[in-house]
């Protein structure tokens, strides 16, 4: 397939650093005209029942394997399924996580696929995707015949054998009006190792958003800590807020068994679906990123782990990367993008491989030149706030802000309990935890901090000489910061 013109460019910018709860811009700028659309050169390809697709084409690599086609069509009685007179719906991207096409005037597409890609759609504004138990978003199909193989021997359950490739895989979509102006909540390492971490999440965060005016939500790694068997309980209280849950995987999510990073997601993608997509919702492109390479069943130590862990390091993939070359061809110059990842772009301090992206300057190249990016991420258990520029490698009209945002989970759990048995779960640098609500206005975003059962106004705390000790760990500080009395 040819490939289309890429349209490349570069960051938006946040106006003010806030350590733990400040509201401030991630985007300015002027909402697109009416009727205005991305551009590229137009492709020809075969799509489902012989249609012929006018869409756009932006490829990588091809994969090598079969062929898949189908349509993407207006599920107008909600059945799932394509029905007669249920119009196809243009201009769509369909991936099968490298090559990127979109779906012809009636909605046909074809792409080719191999064993265990995952093909998805990216959710175009104004319409939504079906939700399966819990709220999960349903925009896939694993192609995976054989399933996951026995032979790795994965402590938790991966992927069923999906038998031979259906004649036409299809993806129902729901008009769906949506406003400019809305809320998402964030979480970051919501991470409970127990049954009674669980209770935790539920009492102590998820009780007070039943009822959310968000409009969806989104979790940015370590949705659980090694024990995937609690996803199902996990996601059963979650999806009592009520709204669309998206997730991203991180490095407690892993399949530790694996023999390498290709099947160290298995349960997360049979639970969730795709370890990195995209979608639109209103004026924003919202992309989500695996930037966890896992190394191994027990790789990189000199004696096994119980649990058969091997390292891991900060790392965006190929196969990534040549995937959101070609989604991005597709957005707007103009359009606000939030990219969100559970391993951070970079602490201060040594590079330490777990805590950073290893390769990326790579990324900042594809998002360069953008006029409005902000990124979010997880994993540090502390509050961070990074801009990066062309020292970096990433040039634009502003440097590209990357929030590393506090953790659901806090400080892992631990600590004194409160009155309600619940560990007062403060992080490294102090904060407590909680939750994030990100309120968007057209291409304009504010992230505002909520601590976890405190009222909304809990804004500030000031420690003198910040030191806390984990129960494990022993005393911890944010690092990049001393422990020197103020």
């Amino acid at each position: 397939m040819k490939s289309a013109k890429r349209v490349r460019a570069a960051p938006l910018v946040s106006a003010a650093l806030a350590l733990l709860l400040s509201t401030w811009p991630l985007a300015a700028g002027q909402p697109p005209a009416a009727g205005e659309a991305a551009t590229g050169e137009a492709t020809t390809g075969e799509t489902a029942a012989g249609e012929t697709a006018t869409g756009e084409a932006a490829t990588g690599e091809t994969a090598a394997g079969e062929i898949a086609a189908g349509v993407v069509f207006e599920d107008l009685n909600g059945n799932g399924a394509r029905d007669g007179g249920e119009p196809g719906i243009a201009g769509v991207s369909v991936s099968n996580g490298r090559e990127v096409v979109q779906s012809g005037p009636g909605g046909g597409y074809s792409l080719p696929v191999a064993e265990g890609n995952v093909l998805f759609i990216t959710k175009p504004a104004g319409y939504a995707v079906p939700l399966g138990k819990d709220n999960l978003p349903r925009f896939h199909y694993i192609h995976d015949p054989d399933g996951t193989p026995a032979e790795f021997g994965l402590r938790f359950g991966g992927v069923a054998p999906t038998g031979a490739l259906p004649d036409s895989i299809d993806f129902p979509l729901a008009k769906s009006p949506e406003p400019d102006d809305f809320k998402v909540i964030w979480f970051a390492d919501t991470q409970a190792q127990t049954p009674a971490e669980l209770d935790y999440l539920r009492d102590d965060v998820v009780a007070e958003l039943v009822g959310t005016d968000a409009v969806f939500g989104i979790t940015a790694g370590d949705v659980i800590y090694d024990d995937l068997t609690l996803y199902p309980r996990h996601n059963g209280i979650i999806g009592r807020i009520g709204i669309p849950w998206y997730n991203v995987p991180g490095n407690h999510d892993l399949n530790f068994l694996s023999p390498d990073d290709r099947h160290s997601l298995e349960t997360f993608k049979r639970t969730y679906g795709p370890t990195y997509y995209s979608f639109d919702y209103g004026q924003v492109h919202f992309v989500m990123l695996d930037s966890v390479v896992y190394h191994g069943r027990n790789a990189g130590r000199s004696e096994p782990n119980a649990w058969g862990a091997g390292t891991y390091e900060g790392r965006i993939s190929q196969v990534q990367l040549d995937w959101l070359a070609n989604d991005l061809s597709f957005v707007p110059a103009d359009k606000l993008v939030v990219v969100g990842m559970h391993i951070q772009l970079h602490t201060p301090g040594p590079d330490n491989p777990t805590l950073n992206v290893a390769n990326r300057e790579a990324l900042f190249a594809l998002l360069s030149g953008r006029e409005h990016v902000f990124s979010i991420a997880g994993h540090w258990q502390s509050v961070l706030h990074r801009y990066f520029g062309p020292e970096d490698g990433f040039t634009g009209p502003e440097p590209l802000h990357q929030h590393v945002i506090a953790a659901a989970s806090g400080g892992w759990w631990s600590g004194p309990l409160d009155t309600r048995g619940i560990p007062i779960a403060l992080q490294a640098d102090g904060t407590p935890n909680g939750y994030y609500i990100m309120s968007v206005r057209g291409r304009r975003a504010t992230m505002r901090f909520k601590a976890a059962s405190e009222p909304a106004d809990y804004q500030m705390r000031i420690t003198i000489a910040p030191v806390f000790e984990h129960p494990t760990m022993g005393p911890a500080a944010p690092q990049g910061f001393d422990n020197a009395p103020i």
